[in-house]
This record gives C-alpha cells, sequence and structure tokens, in this order.
C-alpha cells in the first residue's frame, strides 16, 4: 500500500486526517452493504465507480470550474453533510482510507480530494448516510445522494 504521507497536499493536513487501517475494498464492500447500491465501473461518460442512475436523490454537476474552490466549500458547509461528524475520503485503490471532520473536509475538500492527481474519489460520512463521488479528470462530475448546489 502507498502511503499517504508520499502526497505533498495529504503532508499539509496530515495533523487534521486520520489514516485508517483499511482500504478502499472494505470501504466499497461497507458502501455497498449499508446503502445497498451496486458498486461497480459503470458504463458512462463520467465514469463513475458507481451506479448513480439506481441511487435515490442523485444529483451532480461540473465541480472544476473557475472559482470551484471556495463556492464549493460553502455548498458543502451549508449542506447536510455538516450534520455528520466525520467523513471517510477514499484516496486510491492502493493507499489506506482517511478520516476527516466534516467541518473540516467542507474547508479543504479541493486539498483532499485533488490530491491525486485527478484519479476521482469517494467520500461517505462516517454514518454511510450521506455520499459523495468525485469523478476522475475525464468529466470532473460531481455525484451525490444529498443537495449539494
Amino acid at each position: 500500500m502507498q502511503r499517504i504521507e508520499d502526497f505533498w497536499l495529504f503532508k499539509k493536513h496530515i495533523n487534521n486526517i486520520e489514516i485508517l487501517d483499511f482500504g478502499y475494498i472494505e470501504l466499497i464492500k461497507k458502501i455497498k452493504d449499508r446503502l445497498r447500491i451496486e458498486v461497480a465501473r459503470t458504463d458512462n461518460a463520467d465514469n463513475t465507480r458507481l451506479q448513480w442512475q439506481k441511487i435515490e436523490n442523485a444529483s451532480y454537476f461540473f465541480y472544476d470550474f473557475r472559482g470551484s474552490e471556495e463556492e464549493i466549500k460553502a455548498m458543502l458547509l451549508s449542506s447536510k453533510l455538516i450534520n455528520s461528524t466525520n467523513v471517510y475520503i477514499e484516496t486510491r485503490a492502493d493507499m489506506p482510507i482517511i478520516m476527516t471532520s466534516s467541518q473540516y473536509f467542507a474547508n479543504h475538500w479541493y486539498d483532499l480530494t485533488c490530491s491525486i492527481m485527478g484519479m476521482g474519489s469517494i467520500v461517505v460520512s462516517q454514518d454511510y448516510e450521506y455520499l459523495m463521488e468525485f469523478c476522475d479528470d475525464s468529466s470532473y462530475m460531481l455525484y451525490s445522494n444529498f443537495k449539494i448546489r
């Protein structure tokens, strides 16, 4: 497994994240079991790993626009996600899952999801109620099962 500390943007936040002892496969299994959704790379233009067309209340929007860092930060801070204490952040299949407070994630979402060079990231609240997928650099779409925008 690659080390989180190898990525400079994670180093910047190391005192505010917890590196967990499980990885992508375990997180995906928990998402599938708790949310009862299909988890498989889907054949769509956005290259999602979750089957968003089967997820209730799913919405999406383009997240890589000028000013997106501050605008999406404000949206996340006023979303239901803030009601959760912590979030799990999937970084890469060969790296452990990280956890941080929902508040910290909302304030630093860009660093925490984009630090792996546009490969995409799944973020889920610790109680598995709120789910997001930041698609890879083929589309830069942000999917969620709750209203963000």
